[in-house]
This record gives structure tokens, C-alpha cells and sequence, in this order.
């Protein structure tokens, strides 16, 4: 019921890859590849479809959803430089896809056509035999292409007491030409992990990681805004193995995310916010052999 949550995928990894894997339990994919010397470029193509759960205010059960999926990507890795490059872009249909009914803003309805378009680029490079980095980029401009759809908007109003909270009702408008509510157009991330030259500490490595996640409209009638978010992780491994043989294969780690504990908001609703998670810190000690 309600707006479908888009926000799983702010936190966690590339926007393009919550897509697919979310998109496209594809019946039909084509893929053609090429390669020259260090690099490589590839085409697919993929259709899909994914049943929906649940039913209307009316009580009708949804139709699956189904897509249609373009995607061009090229992989560089430089001869004389421990490193790998890529870029890709990508075009996403969807039809069949579930929004907010506005009369009755519980339940959900199914709208025309979604397209997504944009790009990934990536870097990861081992700078030294103790450095190593990854960042990525991500935009994707996601809107409902094709629909006969409404949405209502609405607004901050302080003097409004409309269901318990300072909202007030706009006039309806067309949900076409609207951007899907909850999806950023931009993301990056940049990830570091320095490992101590083994003269100092042998097997310690310390890491940190830095997210931002760009500004999404919080309803689909695009009337208000998500602020845009950064938060910062670190973290520390030690390899055992590496002070004695005998404890070769155990390996300890402690991840901090945000780190900062900062305060933010992921996703929103008509009447309420979701709040991001706090500082979290959390440990792992794992022995392989």
C-alpha cells in the first residue's frame, strides 16, 4: 500500500545495480561484447516482467510489471597501472508501475510508463601496494513518461489541520512528465583502505568511505523535496595470520557507518518522513582454511 519505497538502494550500493536486480528477472536478454587490447565494450538488451502483490481501494488485484532494458558499458584496465575503469549508460521502461491513488492515499494504482535514463562510471586503482580506492557516479533521471494519471500535490501549511497535520491539498495535476519520488538523479561514493607497510603493524588496514546521495521529490506530485545527504564510514581489519602462522586464516574487522551519527531523511510520504539510520558499529571475526 501507498508510494513504493525506492530508498533501499541510497545506502547501500550503484543506484544501476538496484535497478536491475530489481527491474529485470529477465525472460529474454541479448549481450554482444567486444574487446581491444585493455579494454572491453558490451550491448545488452533485456526484457522483463514481475508480478505485483496486493490490490487497489477497489479491491482488483495489480497487473505484472514489465520492462524493456538498453544498456552500453565499456571496462578500461591501463597496461603498467593496477586499475580498472568503466562507464555505462542505460535506458529503462517500465509499465504497469505502482503510485499513490489520490483518492485514496493508502492504496496504491498503476500508472502508464516509467522511463530511466543515465549513467555509471567507476574507478578502482590500487595506487600503492598499501592504497587502494574505488569511487563511483551515478545519475539517473527517472520519470513517468506515459500516463493518464493524476497526483495531488501538497504543501506545508502551519494554519492546516487537515487529518492531524499541517498539510494542505493542492489541485490535481498529471503524473506525466513527474520524477519518480524517492530516486536521486545523483549519487557518488568514494571508498579508501590504507594497509600499514608490514615494517610497522603487519596486517592492519584501516578503510573510510564517504556517500552522498542528491535531493528526490518525496511524493509523486514532485510538490516538495528530500534534502540531499552525506555520511561518512570507517573501519579497521587485522589479519592474524600475519603475527603468527598458527593463526593463519582468522581475520577480525570493526565497521563504524555514519559515523558522524548524522541526522537525515531517506524517503518520504504524504503525511510522514522516514529517518535514516544512526551510528552503527559492529564487528566480525571469521577464520577460513
Amino acid at each position: 500500500m501507498g508510494e513504493p519505497g525506492w530508498n533501499n538502494h541510497k545506502e547501500t550500493g550503484g543506484l544501476f545495480e538496484y535497478l536491475f536486480s530489481h527491474w529485470f528477472n529477465s525472460h529474454l536478454t541479448f549481450q554482444q561484447t567486444f574487446r581491444y587490447e585493455e579494454s572491453k565494450a558490451n550491448f545488452s538488451y533485456a526484457t522483463s516482467f514481475q508480478p505485483q502483490t496486493g490490490t487497489d481501494a477497489h479491491g482488483n488485484t495489480f497487473k505484472p510489471t514489465k520492462g524493456t532494458q538498453y544498456e552500453a558499458g565499456l571496462k578500461y584496465k591501463p597496461r603498467g597501472f593496477d586499475a580498472l575503469f568503466t562507464a555505462s549508460a542505460f535506458h529503462i521502461d517500465q509499465t504497469n508501475v505502482l503510485t499513490q491513488d489520490p483518492d485514496n492515499p493508502d492504496f496504491s494504482i498503476q500508472s502508464g510508463k516509467v522511463t530511466s535514463k543515465g549513467f555509471e562510471v567507476s574507478a578502482q586503482a590500487n595506487v600503492t601496494k598499501d592504497l587502494r580506492f574505488i569511487a563511483s557516479y551515478t545519475y539517473d533521471d527517472a520519470r513517468y513518461s506515459s500516463s493518464n494519471d493524476t497526483a495531488i500535490p501538497y504543501y506545508y501549511d502551519p494554519t492546516s489541520d487537515s487529518v492531524g497535520y499541517h498539510m494542505r491539498a493542492g489541485t490535481a495535476t498529471s503524473l506525466q512528465g513527474k520524477y519518480v519520488n524517492a530516486v536521486p538523479r545523483n549519487m557518488t561514493s568514494l571508498f579508501v583502505n590504507y594497509a600499514l607497510p608490514r615494517g610497522m603493524v603487519r596486517g592492519l588496514e584501516f578503510n573510510f568511505g564517504v556517500r552522498y546521495v542528491g535531493w528526490t521529490y518525496a511524493n509523486t506530485a514532485n510538490s516538495f523535496k528530500v534534502p540531499a545527504f552525506i555520511l561518512f564510514d570507517t573501519g579497521m581489519r587485522y589479519d592474524f595470520g600475519e603475527a603468527t602462522a598458527f593463526l593463519k586464516g582468522l581475520v577480525g574487522q570493526v565497521t563504524i557507518s555514519n559515523l558522524t551519527n548524522k541526522y537525515y531523511i531517506t524517503s518520504c510520504a504524504t503525511t510522514q518522513c522516514y529517518i535514516g539510520q544512526g551510528r552503527r558499529v559492529y564487528g566480525n571475526l571469521s577464520y577460513r582454511w
